[in-house]
């Protein structure tokens, strides 16, 4: 199409579309003098302008020439072509560009509206854009704009506008801090909408991220304990600590709800997840039988060729006289491992527990079941030579048999007593709960202080509320009139050695509770509290090997012994290291290896 003019009023009523300008959309707003050769929206020389605009048209550059009477041609081939100045016209225009559909001004009347510029399509990723009627984006307010900014005008809607097109409003709301869109409440490009909420995806993820390392650093902390260095393997020891004060507070609560006792949970716990592999051995005959009511355990190894008669041990297992048992595979797998070892036989006494019975049933378990052992036609039964009978037991086992061996030794009418005690980190007294390895093991993992506490009051079926007043020493108070006459056999500041004392302060109570010794006379009983006894009993005791823990509260219930021996210069003591793993074998046959060889020597 070929140029056209345009009059004065036309360009004061439109706005500047030019191509050059890309469609600034100034708006026209004085007339131009009269031959002024001046771009109204920029003022740039006319000269430029028509250059410009002869660049897009299709024929000769002189307009007179072609069309001298300033008729309006048409150039063929093209859609429309630029707007051209007549001679003595008054101004060049810009570049005749389509009208927007947007102009919400009509255009006057007989003037036909322009070719709309072909649109983009939309790009695949995004979302559909809302369309609303022209008469609802009419009557949707605008957004008030900032005090002396520009408010846009023209073909395209600004910020928060509307763009008029085919009979449409479409609604372009204020870009936001979310997506391309602008949207306040969603993002259509996958960022964070506006006022920093996240997706409900990326929330969920975020909250579940927190609440598992806020579930990490409870456990931490739940496991944790500070160790002394000399432990090897903490974290081992850590986790089964842990573990094992989960599964007694979990007992606690079923106590507390009244559905069983927590040692009946705990002990059933303890027996159905026993998994220890079983040691296999043949040569081994296991009987389960009863002796004088008492169910034991009879490991027997075999005949010897030449018909000599056999060691033997009575075992009493631990367990703080309410747990574990004869059958359980720690104590089957360790009784069987000293049969075969020794050539002997082990019987493996199954006493009642806690809370089942209290004391002294279980003592009186072990003593009925050691002394029908003892009688000469059982040890012929089992071809056991009576001089080499050995009693033993670890933790609560120790302390029954402690207390069996001292019974037995000043019982007049039994012709047979055991040659030996060993006796493996027994638990010897609860006279005095601030001994040096009481007060440096207090928080140690597996068996603290208050849980020793704890199994000493469900033995003598007592009250708890008497836990804090025992911690204290309350119950051997200078007051409390029935321990003093005791408290001689336990100064541990006379009777243990200065590696073990250390810098520890004794706890004596000059006030106490002598209600609580009234309540539970169990705790000055010598059947329950060995080391209680008088010296003429301990002067009748067979030898004794005794084997404790650095790390343990009952290190020093082990060192008493040995210190009442030496203080009254009954014995001498040396000083072996033994291995842990194999105490239970070593302690047993290093004295019987030894009794072996008195023996034959003698003969």
């Amino acid at each position: 199409m070929g140029s056209r003019m345009v009059s004065s009023a036309k360009i004061r009523a439109s706005r500047c579309s030019s191509w050059k300008h890309a469609g600034c959309g100034i708006r026209q707003q004085r007339r131009a003098p009269r031959g002024s050769r001046t771009c109204l929206c920029t003022g740039a020389p006319a000269a430029r302008r028509q250059r410009a605009a002869t660049a897009h048209v299709s024929g000769p550059s002189n307009p007179e020439k072609w069309n001298p009477g300033g008729a309006e041609t048409r150039t063929p081939g093209r859609a429309r072509g630029p707007r051209a100045a007549q001679p003595g016209s008054l101004v060049w225009s810009c570049r005749a560009r389509p009208a927007r559909r947007s102009q919400a001004r009509p255009l006057p009347a007989g003037t036909r509206p322009p070719r709309a510029r072909p649109r983009q399509p939309p790009a695949p990723q995004a979302a559909a854009r809302p369309r609303l009627p022209a008469a609802a984006a009419a009557e949707r307010p605008s957004r008030p704009s900032r005090p002396g900014a520009r408010r846009p005008r023209g073909g395209r809607a600004g910020r928060g506008g509307a763009a008029l097109r085919g009979g449409e409003a479409r609604i372009r709301p204020p870009a936001g801090r979310g997506g391309r869109d602008g949207n306040a409440g969603t993002s259509s490009g996958g960022g964070r909408p506006r006022g920093g909420a996240l997706p409900a995806g990326v929330a969920a993820m975020r909250a579940a991220w927190v609440l598992l390392a806020a579930l990490a650093a409870l456990a931490a902390y739940y496991v944790y304990l500070p160790l002394p260095g000399t432990v090897s393997d903490p974290w081992k020891l850590m986790l089964l600590d842990a573990t094992f004060r989960a599964v007694q507070q979990a007992c606690h609560l079923i106590h507390y709800l009244r559905l069983s006792h927590h040692l009946i949970v705990l002990n059933y716990l303890i027996c159905t997840f026993d998994k220890l592999k079983s040691v296999s051995s043949e040569d081994i005959n296991i009987t389960d039988t009863v002796f004088d009511g008492v169910e034991v355990r009879v490991f027997e190894p075999p005949a010897q060729p030449d018909g000599r008669l056999k060691r033997s041990v009575v075992y009493i297992h631990g367990g703080g006289w309410a747990l574990a048992s004869a059958r359980t595979s720690l104590y089957n797998n360790l009784c069987r491992i000293m049969a075969e070892s020794l050539n002997a036989v082990i019987v493996s006494v199954e006493y009642r527990l806690v809370p089942e019975v209290c004391f002294p049933e279980q003592f009186h378990d072990a003593l009925r079941a050691t002394k029908h052992f003892l009688q000469p036609d059982v040890l012929a039964e089992y071809s056991v030579d009576p001089s080499r009978i050995a009693i033993s037991g670890d933790s609560a086992g120790g302390n029954l048999a402690a207390a069996v061996c001292q019974q037995l030794s000043k019982d007049e009418h039994l012709t047979i007593r055991p040659k030996l005690q060993a006796l493996i980190y027994p638990v010897l007294q609860a006279f005095d709960f601030n001994t040096p390895s009481y007060q440096q093991n207090m928080n140690m993992p597996v068996l603290p202080r208050y849980v020793m506490i704890n199994y000493w009051i469900d033995y003598f079926n007592g009250n708890y509320d008497v836990a804090h007043s025992l911690l204290i020493n309350n119950h051997t108070a200078l007051d409390v009139g029935q321990a003093l006459s005791f408290r001689g056999h336990l100064n541990w500041t006379s009777l243990l050695p200065s590696s073990f004392k250390k810098n520890y302060k004794p706890v004596i109570q000059t006030t106490g509770k002598a209600e609580i010794v009234q309540e539970i006379p169990a705790l000055l009983d010598v059947r329950a509290v060995p080391l209680l006894a008088e010296n003429e009993t301990l002067q009748l005791q067979p030898k004794t090997y005794i084997l404790t823990c650095e790390n343990d509260v009952l290190r020093d219930d082990g060192a008493f012994r040995p210190g009442t021996a030496i203080s009254n210069g009954w014995m001498k003591t040396s000083e072996e290291s033994v291995s842990l793993e194999d105490a239970g074998v070593y302690f047993i046959s290093c004295f019987l290896e030894r009794q072996e060889q008195a023996n034959r020597s003698r003969f």
